[in-house]
This record gives C-alpha cells, structure tokens and sequence, in this order.
C-alpha cells in the first residue's frame, strides 16, 4: 500500500484536491482519497511530490508501427506533401522498426500513459502492444478510392483486425480519411460492427475540404499524381469533407474525429446534429498539426460547443516526442486563456471517455486504476505549465 501526497492532486474529473493524500493497494487500486483543505498532517508513510499529481494519461491517437521515423520527413510539407513522403519513405529493417516501437512503447509508459489508441496499417506492432503495460485499442486502418476494389480491400484488413484480436488486443476497423476511402469501402466499414470505436483523420488541412467543395487544389492533385485517381471520376459534394464520412456512418459507432484543424462551426453542428453528442469526440494533435501544415484547430471554438476534447501524439513521423504533456503546452502557449485543469481534462479522462475505458481509467477514484503520475517544474502560483515541465509515472 502507498499513500501519495502533492501540492495539488488533480483528480482527472475536474476537481482539485490541495495537499490531498491518495491510497492505492499494491496493485495501483486506489483505495482512498482524502481531502485536506490544503492542512497536510505530517505522516511518515506519506510519499510527497512537489508539483501536482495526476491520473495517468491516454493518447488517443498515435502511430506505433511509425516510431523509425522519427526526422526522416520535413516540416511544413502541408497534408499532400506529407503523405507522398509518406509513401516513398525507406523504412528500417523490421527488426529494427520493432525494436524502436518497443522503445517507443517504454517511453510513454514511463511517462505516465496508460491507454492508447493506436493506428496500425498491418500487424508489425502487435506483439509490443500485447506485451505493454499500457493498454491499447487497435484502430485498424482501411484505405481504398477504387469502388471496384472495396471487397477486396476489406477482406485484406480484416485479416489484419483478426490478427489483432486472436492476439488479444482491444480491436475495430476504421478508415483512414475521407479522401482515401470509397463509399463502399467506408459502408462495409460502418456495417462490420455496429457499435465499435470508429477513428477517422478529419478535416487535417484545407486542401481536404477544397477536394471535397470543388474537386481541385493541392490534393485532388496528390490523389491524381501520386496515387493514380482519375479525378474526372471524383464529384465534389460542394460541402466540407465532414460531410462525407459524417452520412456514411453510424450514430451507433463511437467516433473520434483526429485534428480537425480546418473544422468550421457550421462542421460542428452539423456532425452534431448527424452523430448526436454521446459518442462523439475530438481528438487534437497539435504539435503534429504545426509539423505538417503550420495550422492549428480553433480549440476555443470546440471548447464554447461544449465538445469532448482529448489529446493525441500522432506519429514521430510527425513530431519530435510522444508526450502528452508538449502537446498541453503548445495548447497553452497559443490558448492562454485555456487552463491547465482543462488540459489535463483532455489528456486523461476525456481520453478514457472517448476509447470507453473510463470505468478504470482517466480519473483518480476510489475502485479505479488509472497509474498515478507526477507532474512536475510547474508554476504552482498561477497553476499554468513551464517550458521545464514533463511527466513521470510514479504508479
């Protein structure tokens, strides 16, 4: 049994708890919460950590199969550019991609995440995600425009997704992107299991919602050049890209819509008011949407709609760390009037809500056992972080 004491222990659900004691059992249960109206009593078996104490994280959108390639694509290529590099990439020995995914793995454990929600393409990562000690959900990713192909497209990554769950994990077959996945493709999707967790990368860059407005710009021309469409084949739907994927699935699915840098307000009502607010989220990546496009999503907009926000890494092919915590400063430092309580909100049970994992994680209580991390160098005078803050599990 441990018994874990701060200046501040943010609960996850809202509240703070000043000089508050936490008991977990040896198994991470927490036991007890104690709330001490800022008089610590001294006590000799009390752990105290300078700082503020946290429940453990959840990433709720990252790429594990990707952690070789860290550098290897430059910044500001914009969404096309991106993904053509992408595409011609020269990819580590697999021996070596697994090796570095397992360090990968390791390195966001120990900074306090304890679920994720992790994109694979094929079954590379599965066995570190069924070693981790973290807790993954496995977003098989569709891709295919080709109508003709749909069948056979799926049929080939549902032998992915069976991979995945004959390994164990926590499993559901997703498509990649509105302008990579055909109507078919994307209804045999919707129809495989109706009340699975459904991700989708929404609305990451402009040219996205230009595709889908008028059938031209910068990636009607990536879909052409790279990827051999015949775009006089494509029929814009005069609407933003959310207007797509938002009629073709389900308001049975959990949805996470990932970046959402160009969503408009008119984009939030109507998903809204298609897919209900239940089972709906979004999932920000902001350094990813600074590496790729230079842009970031209008999160005080998301927060006035009263939408579910959570946090993700994205990939080291776009970004430097697969920290939770630089992605909670890049949105303080251009959302100042965001608070740290807030963000923290975002990167643990929000998270959990979204990847339906909150009845054990996400939130310090009694019966829940989220790992307890350490958050530290923060100003604890105006609560805000610091260039120096980062994160340590402590259980």
């Amino acid at each position: 049994m441990r018994r874990l004491s701060a200046h501040f222990i943010f609960l996850g659900d809202g509240r703070i708890l000043e000089k508050g004691v936490i008991t977990c059992d040896d198994q991470g249960t927490i036991i007890n919460i104690e709330d001490n109206k800022g008089q610590l009593r001294e006590a000799a078996n009390i752990e105290f950590y300078n700082g503020i104490l946290m429940p453990g994280m959840v990433n709720a959108h990252c790429h594990l199969e990707l952690s070789d390639t860290k550098g290897a694509i430059p910044r500001n290529t914009t969404l096309p550019g991106f993904i053509r590099h992408i595409i011609n990439l020269e990819r580590d020995s697999l021996s070596t991609r697994d090796a570095k995914a397992r360090v990968a793995d390791r390195v966001m454990f120990d900074a306090g995440i304890s679920v994720i929600g992790d994109i694979s393409n094929g079954i590379e990562s599965f066995e570190v995600k069924r070693n981790s000690k973290i807790l993954y959900h496995t977003f098989v990713e569709a891709l295919g425009m080709d109508e003709q192909r749909a069948s056979a497209s799926f049929e080939s990554v549902k032998m992915v997704y069976n991979e995945a769950i004959k390994k164990g994990l926590n499993a559901s077959i997703v498509p990649h992107a509105p302008y990579s996945v055909s109507r078919l493709l994307m209804s045999k999707i919707d129809l495989f299991d109706k009340n699975s967790i459904i991700s989708i990368h929404n609305q990451e860059s402009a040219s996205e919602n230009q595709l889908f407005l008028s059938g031209d710009g910068n990636m009607a021309v990536h879909l052409s050049d790279n990827i051999g469409l015949n775009m006089k084949e494509f029929t814009p739907l005069n609407q933003t890209s959310i207007h797509y994927h938002g009629s073709l699935i389900s308001d049975t699915h959990p949805l996470l819509l990932i970046h959402n840098t160009d969503m408009n307000s008119a984009d939030i009502d109507f998903i809204v008011d298609k897919h209900g607010m239940k089972n709906l989220a979004l999932v920000l990546c902001p350094k990813s949407n600074l590496y790729i496009e230079n842009n970031l999503p209008d999160i005080n907009m998301f927060m006035e709609k009263n939408m579910l926000l959570a946090l993700g890494t994205d990939s080291l092919a776009s970004n430097d760390t697969l920290s939770l915590v630089e992605e909670m400063k890049i949105i303080q430092n251009n959302f100042p009037n965001i608070t740290l309580n807030s963000l923290i909100e975002m990167a643990t049970i929000n998270g959990a809500m979204a990847l339906q994992q909150d009845e054990t994680y996400g939130s310090i209580e009694v019966g829940k056992r989220p790992g307890i991390v350490h958050l530290k160098s923060v100003d604890l005078k105006n609560i805000r972080l610091t260039e120096n803050s980062s994160s340590v599990r402590i259980i």
